[in-house]
């Protein structure tokens, strides 16, 4: 038997083969998972970072564009919006007047642990928040207990006459 089908029937060391042959793509995957596990987390931050901005700004009375992004940056920087960000690429606060509603939108870049081993050094993620700007009345909320006791002795019909008076 020759040097070459001795070789060729050898079975001893084929797990190494196979196993070194697929080690990168398993790695490779693993990275992307862990990777979109922290751009899910960054934005998870910035959402919760663009809704505390949107709320600050609407309930801040501030009526100036210039003067609403600058409560919006603040709280943006309060609530570590620009920590899961390596690059803010696109900022923008609406004032809709019409349907009575300010936006703040918000995106960028979030840099990657292990996916640059695949090329992709960054991935872009963002978030947006729309809130009703507070009317000029006043706000009445009314709590009713309508419970047993409030059925008795006519208590009921004469809550729902009162509040309806008010």
């Amino acid at each position: 038997m020759s040097m070459v089908q001795k070789f060729a029937r050898n079975c001893n060391g084929g797990v190494a083969v196979y196993f070194a042959a697929e080690i990168v793509p398993l790695m490779l995957g693993a990275g992307v998972a862990i990777d979109m596990v922290q751009v899910n987390a960054s934005t998870t931050v910035l959402q919760n970072a663009v809704d505390a901005a949107a709320l600050g700004a609407a309930s801040s009375g501030k009526t100036d564009k210039d003067e609403i992004e600058k409560v919006v940056k603040s709280y943006l920087a309060a609530n570590k919006a620009n920590a899961v960000l390596e690059t803010i690429t696109d900022f923008d606060v609406k004032l809709d007047e019409n349907n009575n509603t300010l936006s703040v939108t918000v995106s960028g870049k979030r840099p990657t642990s292990l996916m640059h081993l695949a090329g992709i050094d960054k991935v872009d993620i963002g978030a947006t928040a729309v809130v009703n700007l507070p009317s000029d009345g006043l706000g009445v909320a009314l709590v009713l207990d309508v419970r047993g006791s409030m059925k008795a002795d006519g208590r009921l019909p004469a809550l729902k006459s009162a509040a309806a008076d008010f």
